[in-house]
């Protein structure tokens, strides 16, 4: 017998008795069937719902092996970057008849590793995960889409093939890129770059020293000398870069420029830099990253880098869901930001 027939038989006998309908017309218009007729199938819908039925999920997803359940894993779901990704998966998913479930992985491998194993043994369909590292993919056998970073330069992992792997990720070289272009064309030769880790093992370090790359580039165009001084690793939020701010100004005087690889930490920079007296952008200029919603609204208003974030979520979305369906193969998605020059430089 058919398992969810049997765990809803009660309520839909209800709905069969009050409809003038079998079990199995009132069970195929709950399904949308196309052997039934639209008139039976709205009037079924409709006295469901006065009598509260509710499809069993776990009872479905034995008979077809689906759960149109979707795992999404994010490091931070404060983060206002993240929560623009997010809002692009949930519409979407919901558009394609799809349930998003939710975790934060807080940048821990071992959180990462845990939403992982939960969700694959929640029978999830596929996951959209912004991910830390590759090894915890190495036994994830469902269908799976990394959202905004990919393993750029991470070392190769036994076991995984980097090419297999799906990612809808911004241009990070080519982003910063633009950043340091820009700072170099408002007259500015002291460039410094606030980033995060630049671990080769881990995805966001990849991510990292792809900025890095571009960072560098535009400098080389310039022929202004690269001074590793200049960069200031493990910068990811407010108060990290307020005290990497700070100890700039210990150490040098004004002009000043930061390429910020986040919108968020920017924020702690502008911060100082006004707390200190200094003019922005006359004496300091910054670049953020990123396009929060708030940067625009700041006094002064934040020079950036757009990424697509609602693109990004929405993209891998889609991606994930054709892949649970077999309808595409590997895909991976690279997507070019812009410039968004406001009252910071």
């Amino acid at each position: 017998m058919d398992p969810e027939k049997k765990i809803n038989e009660v309520t839909l006998k209800s709905i069969a008795q009050e409809a003038g309908l079998s079990v199995s017309a009132v069970s195929k218009a709950l399904h949308n069937k196309p052997d039934i007729s639209l008139e039976t199938i709205t009037q079924v819908h409709k006295i469901g719902k006065k009598l509260g039925y509710r499809p069993n999920i776990i009872a479905r997803s034995l008979r077809t092996g689906k759960t149109n359940i979707v795992g999404v894993i994010i490091p931070d779901n404060c983060n206002p970057y993240n929560a623009l990704v997010l809002k692009g998966v949930e519409e979407t998913l919901q558009n394609l008849g799809y349930t998003a479930i939710m975790g934060n992985s807080k940048e821990n491998p071992e959180i990462e590793e845990k939403l992982l194993t939960s969700m694959v043994s929640l029978k999830v369909d596929g996951i959209l995960i912004i991910p830390i590292t590759l090894q915890n993919f190495i036994n994830v056998n469902i269908p799976y889409v990394f959202m905004s970073r990919s393993p750029y330069l991470v070392s190769t992992v036994p076991g995984l093939d980097h090419k297999a792997i799906n990612f809808v990720v911004n241009d990070d070289r080519y982003g910063e890129y633009l950043a340091a272009r820009h700072l170099i064309e408002q007259g500015h030769k002291n460039i410094y770059l606030l980033v995060g880790n630049d671990n080769y093992n881990t995805i966001e370090g990849g991510m990292n020293r792809a900025r890095i790359a571009g960072y560098c580039q535009a400098l080389k165009e310039a022929n202004i000398p690269f001074d590793p001084s200049k960069i200031r690793y493990g910068v990811v939020d407010i108060l990290q870069s307020s005290n990497a701010t700070k100890e700039i100004l210990k150490t040098e005087k004004p002009p000043y420029a930061f390429c910020v690889t986040s919108d968020y930490s920017a924020f702690g920079v502008i911060s100082v830099l006004s707390q200190s007296g200094l003019h922005i952008p006359n004496e300091a200029a910054i670049v953020g990253y990123d396009d929060i919603e708030i940067a625009s609204h700041t006094n002064p208003g934040l020079t950036t880098i757009r990424q697509e974030k609602y693109s990004i979520g929405s993209r891998s979305a889609e991606l994930l869901i054709s892949l649970i369906k077999g309808e595409s193969e590997a895909n991976q998605i690279i997507l070019k930001p812009t410039l968004v020059v406001r009252s910071t430089t």
